[in-house]
């Protein structure tokens, strides 16, 4: 399990700066046919939802706590909702605007959440071992 979440957080890190890049093409230049790339950061959007709810189990389960999990849960949950609703008011309203603020910086804090549970999961997984 220890190499499943390594792999994980390596992926999840690789994952989230091609999904920025991806997002950025999709906002802010009119690059190739906008629907593909929004096709395509939807799919690795999806797979970093994924990886960030593995993550967050495996600490979960390692450190015995329940709390982080649930943070890992929410944040993953509310990244494609809100992603989705920043389509909804296509016309440039500042509700758009906002939408966008806040999918920014709840993938922000995904990667941030991602890091602190590997790093929380490999703490416990030594005091595990240590105690044994």
């Amino acid at each position: 399990m220890p190499r499943a979440v390594t792999i994980s957080n390596m992926a999840f890190r690789a994952l989230w700066i091609i999904n920025v890049i991806l997002g950025i093409l999709d906002a802010f230049t009119g690059v190739g046919d906008t629907q593909t790339w929004i096709n395509v950061h939807m799919l690795v959007g999806i797979l970093l939802v994924a990886l960030l709810w593995f993550i967050g189990i495996a600490e979960g389960l390692q450190a015995r706590n329940v709390l982080f999990p649930i943070v890992t849960f929410l944040v993953g949950l509310l990244i494609p909702i809100i992603g989705v609703a920043q389509t909804v008011p296509a016309d440039g309203t500042a509700a758009q605007y906002i939408l966008r603020g806040l999918h920014i910086l709840l993938i922000i804090g995904a990667i941030a959440i991602a890091e602190i549970a590997t790093a929380r999961y490999k703490r416990a997984q030594k005091a595990t071992q240590a105690a044994a």
